[in-house]
């Protein structure tokens, strides 16, 4: 335990004004964080104050490697869903295409099939019935008007 945390901040080593700041900031029980060289190591300090009617803060000390190797593997994971998300979006997007394409390629079909269909009827004034053979519903061939 620490009787005075600024004991151990050496002032040689950290910028005055930065612990000046950081000293206003506990004084006004505010909660964050600052960076300090604390035994010949980058540090950053966060604190937040207890509350309970008291003066105490709750203080963590963590090397600022150990912070940046966590933020850092936090921003690869955030990197990977982002890359995801968009490539889901991407092949979401490829699907409807392909599915817009497919169906507008037997709306097409069926144009040409009605304009075949149309273009008979008016040639030869007769009506196109398919046959169905059996309860098995296979095609046999077209009939017109009754005649194979």
């Amino acid at each position: 335990t620490v009787q005075n945390l600024f004991d151990i901040l050496s002032a040689s080593q950290n910028d005055p004004e930065s612990l000046a700041r950081f000293a206003q900031a506990l004084e006004n029980s505010d909660t964050g964080w600052a960076v300090f060289d604390y035994q010949d190591q980058e540090t950053v300090f966060c604190y937040t104050p207890l509350g309970l009617q008291s003066d105490w803060y709750f203080m963590s000390i963590i090397p600022t490697e150990v912070v940046n190797a966590q933020t850092n593997e936090i921003l690869q994971r955030s990197m990977v869903l982002i890359f995801s998300i968009i490539l889901g979006i991407f092949l979401l997007i490829i699907f409807y295409f392909h599915y817009a394409n497919k169906a507008n390629k037997k709306l097409k079909n069926q144009k040409k099939y009605l304009e075949k269909y149309l273009t008979i009827k008016k040639k030869t004034g007769k009506i196109f019935k398919r046959h169905q053979k059996d309860d098995k519903n296979k095609i046999s061939g077209l009939r017109i008007n009754g005649q194979k």
